[in-house]
């Protein structure tokens, strides 16, 4: 995206949709960082009701989440890391699955750390997001050994509001 926005041509950009046509099927990521579309509901779900990428449970059709965080999973290599913002409903939505796909993200040792954030923090949402940090290997290979653990930030009341809506 950052290259299209600032016109650098290369034959790796192109046009396309994420869930429904990965263009990297097979790429094992050592580090992934991103800022997905929160709590977007029409990602084509329903069509993807029985994709790979879904090893923790099939994310609702009506809620991408925790398709992107799975998308993100996926494209791991075995001693990956990612982090990303979502919005702060990922961390309690029980609705169509979620709750038992964070249960089994949890169970799998692949949640590192959340951290809380507070609200009107970005310029397109006025709403508090969380970021998420999944890591494969949580034993001692790369840091401390860490994989019974899951570090919490509460970061909520952080920060100072610059006008009535932003932080």
């Amino acid at each position: 995206m950052n290259l299209a926005i600032r016109g650098i041509e290369s034959s790796q950009i192109a046009l396309g949709d994420s869930f429904q046509n990965d263009q990297h099927k097979d790429l094992k990521a050592d580090f992934i960082l991103a800022n997905p579309p929160f709590n977007v509901s029409d990602w084509g779900g329903e069509r993807l009701r029985e994709d790979i990428r879904w090893q923790y449970g099939v994310p609702p059709k009506g809620n991408a989440n925790y398709a992107w965080i799975q998308h993100f999973i996926h494209h791991l290599a075995p001693a990956g890391i990612a982090g990303f913002v979502m919005a702060n409903g990922s961390l309690s939505a029980n609705t169509a699955g979620e709750g038992e796909i964070r249960k089994n993200l949890i169970l799998a040792g692949l949640i590192d750390c959340i951290v809380a954030l507070p609200d009107k923090l970005f310029y397109t949402t006025q709403i508090p997001a969380c970021l998420w940090f999944v890591s494969r290997d949580r034993y001692n290979h790369k840091f401390r050994d860490r994989h019974n653990e899951i570090l919490f930030i509460d970061a909520r009341k952080m920060g100072r509001m610059i006008d009535c809506r932003h932080r």
